[in-house]
């Protein structure tokens, strides 16, 4: 499986970091993963974990003629474009086998639900957006600001979603809601979907909850395995299984 983040780092100038989880089940298959990229965007190489990486055709390309031994890893890269406000819609294929055949496997159940339906989360830091692009090699490097996808059980709590509202940031929800926590914004089915807080533990995440609807009364609570949102049944049912 493959989950993906997409995280600001400049979107005053559409810059942004692509980070992808990779879950191979000990596959050591070599293996080809492509995004294609929109045309007005350029892709630049940030943590490749042992593939070979190249940007031809509008596609980022990593090529491993075997995979990692780890169970589980992460590879990232920058996409730019230059134009402010213009977030990227990635999709992508994982190949694995021989990718030089006519026919490699594709594995379909990957580029149906983790890239065409499933989020890609934003993180909107009003710090981050702020920062000078001089200091942009800081940002890509601190894990702190530009955290990978959570793993296990995640709760957070959704406050707002809109299909044609422009970008808010942490300030709207501060200065409007009194809104004080760092505000995501995720893109799922055509919708902007923004959220806050984020807790392993069910009963914190719901006591949240409570507080934030003392302000926003529609506040409700999503939840997420490995940076992929599921439903709550989903993850209560999880959560019951591995106690």
């Amino acid at each position: 499986q493959v989950s993906r983040r997409l995280l600001t780092i400049e979107p005053e100038k559409g810059e942004y970091r692509v980070e992808l989880i990779i879950q191979t089940n000990n596959t050591r298959e070599s293996a080809q993963f492509t995004d294609k990229i929109p045309e007005n965007f350029t892709a630049e190489l940030i943590e490749a974990h042992d593939a070979t990486f190249s940007f031809e055709n509008h596609s980022a390309v990593f090529n491993w003629s075997k995979l990692p031994a780890d169970s589980a890893f992460s590879i990232s890269y920058t996409v730019k474009s230059g134009f402010a406000g213009t977030v990227p819609v990635i999709n992508g294929v994982f190949l694995l086998g021989n990718i030089k055949d006519e026919k490699p496997e594709v594995q379909e159940d990957i580029v149906n639900k983790n890239f065409i339906n499933k989020e890609k989360v934003v993180s909107i830091n009003t710090a981050e957006q702020n920062t000078p692009i001089a200091d942009t090699k800081t940002i890509i490097s601190e894990k702190k600001i530009l955290p990978t996808a959570e793993k296990g059980i995640t709760y957070k709590v959704q406050v707002s979603a809109t299909q044609k509202s422009s970008v808010k940031n942490s300030k709207y929800f501060e200065s409007k809601y009194r809104i004080n926590s760092n505000v995501e914004l995720t893109y799922h089915d055509g919708w902007k979907k923004y959220l806050i807080g984020s807790f392993h533990g069910y009963s914190e995440a719901s006591s949240f909850k409570k507080q934030t609807q003392e302000k926003i009364p529609d506040a409700f609570l999503v939840a997420y395995e490995n940076g992929i949102r599921i439903s709550m049944l989903e993850a209560l049912r999880s959560k019951s299984i591995n106690q």
